[in-house]
C-alpha cells in the first residue's frame, strides 16, 4: 500500500496553515480487515411467569432465573408493577415483605393474585423484564364444616339452649324442633303458631328453661311467645306484645348481651316509626321469663321492657367485656355493627337518620351510639348485601379464637378481633377477614348463611338459608 501525503498552502495568511491529505490506494494483499466490536445481548428470563404460594407462608416466594448469552453476570432486581411493595428480594430470591393473608388481601384488585415486575441487567446496558403474577391459595386454618342436619325450611331460625348441650331450631311454619349438637339428632317440639295463625317467625331464643319465639301475627302484630319443650318448668305458653299490626315485614333479633340478659331487637324498614316513641318498631327491648311470676312455683311469665330507638333492620348480637354489640342491616350503604352499654340512657343506633356512618338526611341530629365497624353494600371482597347473623367465638379453633363472626345474604362470612369492638376506633371494611373460603363444607354448600352461633359447649354452628345446618371443628 502506497500513502501518499499532499500539502495545500491556502493564500487567506501568511501562516498558512498546511493541511496534510493521506491518500490510500491499495495494492497488493498485505492489508488487514479490522475487528469489528461486538453487539452486546440482553438478558432472558427463563424462569416462569406465575407461582402459587399458600397463604401465611413465610420465606422464599418465587426464585427468578436469567441467562445471558454473552456469559455476563445478570442482577436481577424488582422494578415495578402493581403490588411491587409486597415484596422484598433478599439473596436473588422474591419474598412477601409480610406473610400474604387470603383472608384479608393487601394487592391492588384485592384478588388474591398479586402483580410485580422484575428486571435482569447484565452491567452492559442490556436488560430484559418478567411480569410476574403470585397467586395466593387458601388455608382453611383449623376450620372443619361439615354438615349435621337438614330439612329446615327456607329462613329458619335457631338459638343454642344455655342450661344444656343442644339446639333449637323453628322453621316458617312454626315447626319447633330440637337437635343434638354432636350427632344431628332431631327431635319435634310442636307448633310456635296457635290454631288458625299464620305469620312469620322472626327470632328464636332460649331463657329459663323455656324457648321463646318472636313471630309477626297477621292482623295481631309482633309479639314474644314461649316455646315449650319437653323439659320446661310449666307446659303453657305465654306472650307479651311488642308492637301492632304492620304490613312493613320488619326483621328481628334476639341475643343474650354483656349483662347476661336476652335482649331483643324489632327493625323498621322505612324509618318512619323507629324515632316514634309510641310505636314498637325500630326499639330495642330487655326480655326477661320470670319462672315465678307472682311469687308462685306453678306460673311464669315474659316480660318485654322496651329501652332503645333507632334500630333497622337488626340481624344479631351478643356480649364482650361486660357491654353489647347490636348487628344492624343496612339498606343500600352501609352494614354496622355498634357496641355499646346497655345500662346507658338513652339508647339510640341512628335510623332513619344515620346508615352507619352514612348521613340519610341533611344536618341529623347528633349520633348517640356510633358503630365500631362497618362495611359497603355491594360486591367487592370486603362487601356484602346485607347482614343476617353474628356471635364472638371463644372456643378451640385457634384461628377464629376471639372473634366476631358475621354472615352476610351474599354467601360471605367475615370476621374480626373482638377487641374492634372496645377500642373506641371506627374500623373498616379492608381491617376484616373474609372467611367465606374456610367454611366451605365438606359436604353440601353454603349459599346464603343466615346464622351464626356458639352452643353450650363452645361448638360453631352455621345455618344456611336452604335449611342446612352445619358445625365446624
Amino acid at each position: 500500500m502506497v500513502s501518499v501525503a499532499t500539502i495545500r498552502r491556502t493564500s487567506a495568511s501568511p501562516l498558512a496553515i498546511g493541511v496534510l491529505l493521506f491518500t490510500a490506494s491499495c495494492g497488493g494483499g498485505d492489508g488487514s480487515t479490522p475487528t469489528p466490536t461486538p453487539t452486546n445481548r440482553a438478558p432472558v428470563f427463563t424462569s416462569a411467569t406465575t407461582a402459587s404460594v399458600i397463604e401465611n407462608s413465610t420465606g422464599t416466594a418465587y426464585t427468578p432465573a436469567a441467562t445471558d448469552a454473552d456469559n455476563d453476570t445478570v442482577t436481577i432486581t424488582i422494578s415495578g408493577g402493581a403490588d411491587a411493595a409486597a415484596f422484598t428480594m433478599t439473596g436473588g430470591t422474591l419474598a412477601f415483605a409480610s406473610p400474604p393473608n387470603f383472608d384479608r388481601p393487601t394487592d391492588m384488585n384485592t384478588d388474591n393474585s398479586y402483580d410485580v415486575t422484575l428486571a435482569a441487567t447484565d452491567g452492559k446496558g442490556g436488560t430484559a423484564a418478567l411480569n410476574l403474577s403470585i397467586k395466593i391459595s387458601n388455608d382453611h386454618e383449623g376450620v372443619n364444616l361439615t354438615r349435621v342436619a337438614s330439612g329446615f325450611g327456607t329462613d329458619a331460625v335457631i338459638a343454642p339452649r344455655t342450661r344444656t348441650s343442644g339446639l333449637l331450631i323453628v322453621s316458617q311454619d312454626g315447626t319447633v324442633r330440637t337437635v343434638e349438637a354432636v350427632t344431628g339428632a332431631i327431635g319435634n317440639a310442636g307448633n310456635v303458631f296457635s290454631s288458625g295463625e299464620t305469620g312469620r317467625v322472626l327470632a328464636v331464643t332460649y331463657s329459663n328453661g323455656y324457648g321463646v319465639a318472636m313471630l309477626d301475627i297477621a292482623g295481631r302484630g309482633v309479639i314474644v311467645r314461649s316455646v315449650l319443650l319437653p323439659d320446661s318448668p310449666q307446659q303453657y305458653t305465654v306472650e307479651q306484645t311488642l308492637a301492632a299490626p304492620s304490613t312493613s315485614s320488619p326483621r328481628g333479633a334476639f341475643f343474650v348481651g354483656g349483662d347476661g340478659f336476652v335482649f331483643a331487637a324489632l327493625g323498621d324498614p322505612a324509618g318512619d316509626l323507629a324515632q316514634e316513641a309510641g310505636s314498637g318498631y325500630g326499639k330495642f327491648f330487655r326480655i326477661q321469663v320470670d319462672p315465678y311470676c307472682g311469687a308462685s312455683l306453678f306460673t311464669y311469665c315474659v316480660g318485654a321492657e322496651r329501652f332503645g330507638d333507632g334500630v333497622h333492620a337488626p340481624a344479631g348480637g351478643g356480649g364482650f367485656q361486660g357491654l353489647s354489640f347490636l348487628l344492624d342491616r343496612g339498606t343500600d350503604q352501609q352494614e354496622e355493627i355498634s357496641y355499646f352499654n346497655q345500662n346507658a340512657r338513652p339508647i339510640d343506633f341512628g335510623w332513619p337518620y344515620r346508615e352507619g356512618t352514612y348521613e340519610r338526611v341533611a344536618n341529623p341530629p347528633p349520633a348517640i351510639i356510633g358503630p365500631s365497624l362497618t362495611y359497603s353494600h355491594g360486591d367487592g371482597f370486603f362487601a356484602g348485601k346485607g347482614l343476617t347473623g353474628g356471635a364472638l367465638y371463644t372456643g378451640s379453633i385457634a384461628s377464629l379464637a376471639n372473634k366476631v363472626l358475621v354472615t352476610d345474604e351474599g354467601g360471605k362470612i367475615f370476621a374480626f378481633p373482638a377487641s374492634f369492638l372496645s377500642d373506641g376506633v371506627l374500623h373498616r371494611a379492608n381491617e376484616m377477614e373474609n372467611r367465606t373460603a374456610d367454611f366451605a363444607p365438606t359436604t353440601g354448600a353454603i349459599g346464603r348463611p343466615i346464622a351464626v352461633i356458639r352452643d353450650y359447649a363452645g361448638r360453631l354452628f352455621i345455618l344456611d338459608g336452604d335449611g342446612e345446618l352445619y358445625g365446624a371443628s
